[in-house]
């Protein structure tokens, strides 16, 4: 150690971590397994999402560490170069997109476009429609030429039925797009046209995106692979079939763009879909009964004559706080319910109303979302406790509108208390004055 200028505790150092267990063994193991099962697709941001859905908590950076670490990375995507644009041979349609791709529905907004294959054995052209409701692809053709025959052919497979009113089918300007059979063919399913500006690709930037997508994973770098047109076609199916039924889709929060009707994630959504009807429904006949019971009681029209409250959320206060009246003072409802109003005041400092977390949470949630109804209410109809948080709101320091509620509902409770103790109805003008 003298020799080489080392000290004892560097040396016993080095050494121990030499002889300990690699603790991220089990994790390396799983990202290159999920590495290689994606055929180095998928970079650290979606190898992080996979690993999320496969139960690992873990941050994006640690895995963009780890890849370096296992010398692995991701394929780049380039530039295509095929053009169909060939100046203006036919009739040209309006940007109605405007790079708005969002859609809320399957079928609202819809794209297509033709790009190149080219290997040594020939060239390949792939014609496919991509929804933009969830990033899927409808339907698809691939062909050696791109002529009338492929249009037609995506046309037919992409919009069997007789009418799609108010869809929208947005392309660039190729020459195809431009023909008088494109048009009649979407005039008689209801579609409206929708066309790039030109040389502008990013006006149909979905459909480049998977373009570079599908050509950077599966085709740049690997174009001596493939030695017949025959073999390639296959390999592009393969990978439309990869992106629609495997591949993560993040601006879907990390789900997958589709799946077989014969799945059983299918049958798992419908059961939970058939669940959650059932529930909705059983809840709406609780909600029915509990709201026929309380109707008879006298501090049901009290609570309903204050701005903001209606049936449902009456019933609910009365089902949580019960009968008000056996409370002496409005205090002991903060104290049922979990609320702490020790606060102080001063010319600049306010401080915070809190939650102490203890108490009745159902009975706060229900009386948190009752202050955002009244002062929803209250622009509408005067309510001074919609008044009392707004200058609550404007007096914080903070953008959280929590403090103001609280002190608001705080509010509301000496308003019922007082309300349904002395058997009156609300009115503004009394109100303001306790």
């Amino acid at each position: 150690m003298n020799q080489l200028k080392l000290s004892r505790s560097s040396y016993y150092y080095q050494l121990n971590r030499l002889r300990s267990v690699d603790r991220e063994a089990t994790l390396k193991k799983e990202i290159k397994a999920i590495f290689k099962e994606h055929k180095g697709r998928y970079g650290y941001r979606r190898i992080c999402l996979e690993l999320r859905n496969r139960g690992y908590h873990i941050n994006h950076k640690k895995v963009q560490r780890l890849l370096r670490v296992l010398g692995l990375k991701a394929t780049i995507r380039r530039k295509r170069h095929y053009s169909s644009y060939r100046g203006e041979v036919g009739k040209k349609a309006d940007n109605l997109i405007q790079r708005d791709f969002r859609a809320n529905k399957p079928y609202q907004k819809v794209y297509t476009d033709v790009t190149e294959f080219s290997i040594a054995s020939g060239k390949l052209y792939l014609s496919p429609v991509l929804d933009g409701f969830n990033s899927e692809i409808i339907s698809y053709d691939i062909s050696t030429s791109p002529n009338m025959y492929q249009l037609q052919r995506m046309l037919k497979q992409s919009f069997p039925k007789d009418n799609y009113q108010g869809a929208i089918l947005h392309s660039d300007q190729g020459w195809q797009y431009q023909h008088d059979y494109y048009h009649r063919f979407l005039n008689s399913k209801g579609i409206h046209p929708s066309m790039s500006r030109k040389g502008n690709s990013p006006d149909n930037g979905m459909m480049e995106s998977f373009f570079g997508i599908l050509k950077s994973e599966l085709f740049y770098g690997h174009e001596h692979e493939f030695k017949s047109l025959k073999q390639l076609k296959r390999a592009i199916e393969d990978s439309i079939h990869y992106y629609n039924h495997k591949r993560i889709k993040v601006n879907l929060k990390q789900s997958y763009c589709a799946v077989k009707i014969a799945s059983p994630m299918i049958e798992e959504v419908r059961y939970y879909a058939q669940e959650l009807l059932r529930l909705t429904e059983r809840r709406q006949v609780t909600l029915d009964n509990m709201i026929e019971l309380a109707q008879p009681l006298p501090e049901y029209d009290i609570l309903l004559s204050i701005p903001g409250i209606a049936e449902t959320t009456a019933t609910s206060i009365i089902g949580e706080l019960g009968d008000v009246r056996r409370f002496q003072s409005a205090n002991q409802i903060n104290a049922f319910i979990g609320i702490d109003l020790r606060h102080y005041e001063s010319g600049i400092y306010l401080a915070q109303e809190h939650i102490t977390k203890r108490g009745n949470p159902y009975a706060r949630k229900i009386l948190f979302k009752t202050i955002h109804n009244i002062t929803t209410a209250g622009h509408y109809h005067p309510c001074h406790i919609a008044e009392f948080y707004e200058k609550r709101k404007r007096q914080s320091q903070v953008i959280s509108t929590k403090s103001a509620t609280i002190a608001a509902m705080h509010r509301l409770i000496r308003t019922i208390h007082y309300l349904i103790v002395h058997n009156k109805l609300y009115d503004y003008d009394l109100a303001k004055s306790y």
